[in-house]
């Protein structure tokens, strides 16, 4: 009897841990997000690479820092974020045109950067 009401809770319970279609933040939003987070990454790193280190070496407490302003700015949480991402990446194609319209972003900031050296 026990196996039964286990077999019968056991998708309850894998519902209720899978995040639902709309608990995640929208990809507009999460375009602008991850495109401030890329920048982060690069302003972190950018700190650290000189003519001692051949390879930029990430500065863990300024991107620490970063994530947190990006996530104040757009009034999220750590949690919200991860449980957004988590749901991206259950549903990749989203993913993909979130970040196919983030590169045509990043590849106009690069090449902004290269006409002013």
């Amino acid at each position: 009897m026990k196996k039964y009401v286990l077999l019968l809770l056991l998708p309850v319970a894998i519902a209720a841990c899978t995040p639902q279609s709309d608990d995640h933040i929208p990809p507009k939003q999460m375009k602008k997000i991850l495109l401030d987070i890329n920048l982060a990454e690069s302003y972190s790193s950018i700190s650290k690479k000189d003519t001692v280190h051949k390879i930029a070496i990430k500065d863990l407490d300024s991107l620490a820092y970063y994530y947190k302003e990006v996530l104040d700015h757009y009034n999220i949480s750590q949690k919200e974020f991860a449980t957004s991402m988590q749901w991206y990446k259950t549903h990749p194609e989203e993913l993909d045109s979130v970040y196919a319209a983030i590169i045509p972003e990043l590849s106009k900031d690069q090449a902004q950067v290269q006409t002013k050296k």
